[in-house]
């Protein structure tokens, strides 16, 4: 066996023929399929060799599955990530999702729905959402059907409040904080619980700042929920949050969620489950 069959032995043993598979005119075995040689000739020191070449349809085939087996190395990737902030009590586990809504809000779930069905779009354009308005309406409950929708679709969404993304990032005297700042930049969906709600000090605030001008900088979506009113966010004095309800409403769409507080509903609901257990009347 002279060098060139030393070297490239296991690449030329020769190709079997499929079903369909057929010989050109030039004697190069073809794919019965695609139509395309399964066959490459090559010169090595004088010596001419046909080795086995991938045709159209194989070369295809083989790369879907690469992408397939880098999909779900990421998936997992996605899903060790959000387990481990769990457990840093840095990201809430959704406990929400589209199949359990109540139809109460049906222009709402419709809109929230698109978005989640539309994401790729809003990714590409750095399409965010307010979701505001009183308290107990579901905002909360939208924002895990996002979160929840996107992690099924294969996406990397966080959610989180300024509170506890805050107190993670502190923690053992500021050790998680590049970490946490990275995943800011980088997840496809960043989105936090209760905004407006944290604490009224200098410190807080420049927290603040800080999580959503990496968020801006980034340039990727941003989704809040928050009580405020979106009045007296774009008309505040401080200066402090005015530029940071500035930013946020420079990346998000508002989307107001009003009705009957989902809270109200469920004490009632609860009221009179009670009422029947116990026997009570009225």
């Amino acid at each position: 066996m002279n060098i060139f069959e030393q070297v490239l032995a296991p690449y030329i043993q020769p190709q079997q023929p499929e079903q369909n598979d057929y010989r050109d005119e030039e004697g190069y075995l073809c794919c019965g399929n695609c139509r395309t040689r399964r066959e490459y000739q090559i010169e090595f020191d004088g010596d001419v060799r046909r080795v086995p070449v991938l045709c159209t349809c194989r070369q295809q085939k083989k790369k879907q599955e690469e992408d397939a087996a880098r999909e779900q190395q990421r998936r997992r990737g996605i899903q060790d990530t959000l387990s481990e902030l769990q457990s840093q009590s840095a990201a809430i586990q959704p406990k929400a999702a589209f199949d359990q809504d109540d139809g109460k809000n049906p222009a709402i779930t419709s809109k929230v729905e698109g978005y989640v069905r539309n994401f790729d779009k809003a990714l590409q354009n750095n399409l965010g959402l307010i979701l505001y308005g009183p308290p107990g309406t579901g905002k909360t409950f939208y924002a895990q059907c996002i979160a929840d929708g996107l992690q099924k679709a294969g996406y990397f969404p966080w959610i989180t409040s300024i509170r506890l993304l805050s107190a993670a990032i502190n923690q053992n005297y500021g050790e998680n904080r590049q970490r946490l700042l990275r995943l800011v930049k980088i997840v496809d969906a960043l989105i936090l619980d209760d905004f407006g709600a944290e604490r009224d000090t200098s410190f807080m605030a420049e927290q603040v700042f800080e999580i959503i001008n990496t968020r801006y900088e980034a340039a990727k979506p941003l989704i809040v929920t928050t009580n405020l009113d979106l009045n007296a966010m774009a008309s505040e004095k401080d200066i402090a949050a005015r530029r940071v309800y500035e930013r946020v409403m420079e990346m998000c769409a508002p989307l107001e969620v009003k009705g009957e507080t989902r809270r109200r509903q469920i004490a009632s609901r609860k009221m009179a489950d009670l009422k029947d257990i116990l026997g009570l009347e009225g």
